[in-house]
């Protein structure tokens, strides 16, 4: 990297090149899309000439602001008067190791994001959490806001701000549906933050991380809920991950849900008195019982979710009602699995390799041990992988090996 004064014209998407001459490349440029029904990667735009044109044209060296190598062969900037003739490399903040290249993987969950920087050899140089960046209907441009200034943090805590990654890999929750991910795709592209953008669904890349290319289930129950799985031969299949209002039992927003319906129903009477009642209204930061109505109908699933701890603390704590919500969503992730065990393997009994991820399976919560407990007798064959999973490290992963195939 050479850093000198002045202005400068850009030739192609984060390079630049002194002159003297309007910040516009007097060629054409071409790029596009491509789309395998899998994944949309934005193609980097490239100019057919190589800069000989460019080199030739008069400049000032006092007024160059940035010159920076490119490897592609249709931008060689070797021999340029103001650089040495070194190879495109850049040095990592924290190991002063040479980078070729960065790329980013990112996991957008609803209630939280989790960015991961990592170069070209898999190497993490900068991880940041943001909020939620689940994409629902209509809501791309949200997501699109969120995801783009975790990454951006992510590249300030690595100090890659001047780099421009090579492949931004997403996986967030709702994109397994085509209209949202179609439209995530575009919002991000449209941000210009990767030179090429990579679109799966959040359980996509968590399965990659946890299994590789290899059979087993992946059971997600975080803000929402949805097990996905890969059998023997490759066969793909996925239970649950059907949202809010259809589906997602088991998850945060599930139990805050049951949790509301609990509280409401021991106000009434219809239900035994339980410790939720005062634990859901501090949480709410409510006074009254009925204030819960207003409050759960502007809630969303990421507050409801927020009161899934509040469960399982007053469940700790032995009180009947919050301990049968939670065996209640144990029973309702126990069949994600043993659903996906049968498609995929043929029979619970079948030896079943397993893994979770999500809020609310974090090692050592309440609902991750009984759960653990509970999968010994209704589904004997699964076998616990002892590795925690991060479904952000997969983006990483996916993001190197779309760049190995050639797809990058």
């Amino acid at each position: 990297m050479v850093h000198v004064r002045g202005p400068a014209r850009r030739v192609r998407t984060g390079y630049f090149l002194a002159s003297r001459r309007p910040a516009r490349c007097d060629h054409r440029y071409v790029g596009g899309h491509r789309d395998d029904g899998i994944h949309r990667v934005r193609q980097a735009d490239r100019c057919r000439c190589s800069l000989a044109r460019h080199r030739a044209r008069p400049f000032r060296r006092d007024r160059v602001a940035l010159v920076r190598p490119d490897r592609n062969r249709h931008h060689s900037l070797r021999g340029h008067p103001l650089l040495p003739d070194t190879s495109a490399t850049r040095t990592g903040p924290a190991t002063g190791a040479r980078v070729t290249f960065i790329v980013v993987g990112v996991d957008g969950g609803g209630s939280k994001t989790r960015v991961i920087v990592a170069d070209e050899m898999g190497a993490h140089l900068g991880e940041v959490v943001g909020p939620g960046s689940a994409v629902r209907p209509g809501q791309a441009e949200r997501s699109a806001d969120v995801i783009t200034a975790a990454v951006r943090d992510a590249l300030a805590s690595c100090e890659m701000t001047h780099v421009t990654p090579k492949v931004l890999c997403v996986g967030v929750a709702g994109a397994g549906r085509e209209p949202e991910r179609q439209a995530l795709w575009q919002a991000l592209v449209s941000r210009e933050i990767a030179e090429e953008v990579v679109i799966h669904a959040d359980f996509s890349i968590a399965l990659d991380d946890a299994f590789g290319e290899g059979p087993g289930v992946l059971l997600v129950s975080g803000t929402g809920s949805v097990a996905f799985g890969r059998g023997p031969s490759g066969q793909i299949a996925r239970c649950g991950g059907w949202g809010p209002v259809c589906g997602d039992e088991g998850s945060g927003q599930w139990v805050g849900r049951r949790a509301l319906s609990v509280v409401t129903a021991s106000v009434d009477g219809r239900e035994p008195e339980t410790a939720l009642v005062g634990a859901v209204l501090t949480a709410a930061q409510v006074n009254d019982p009925q204030e819960l109505i207003a409050w759960a109908a502007q809630a969303t699933p990421a507050q409801l979710a927020s009161l899934a701890p509040v469960v399982s603390s007053v469940a700790e704590a032995g009180d009947l009602r919050a301990n049968a919500i939670l065996s209640l969503a144990v029973e309702e992730l126990v069949l994600h699995v043993r659903t996906l065990a049968r498609q995929l393997f043929g029979d619970e009994r079948a030896a079943t390799p397993v893994a979770f991820t999500g809020g609310m399976l974090t090692k050592g919560t309440t609902l991750r041990k009984r759960l653990e407990h509970r999968l010994k007798s209704a589904v004997p064959g699964a076998q616990l992988m002892p590795v925690e999973v991060n479904p952000a490290r997969g983006a990483v992963r996916s993001a190197l090996r779309y760049v190995g195939e050639g797809t990058a």
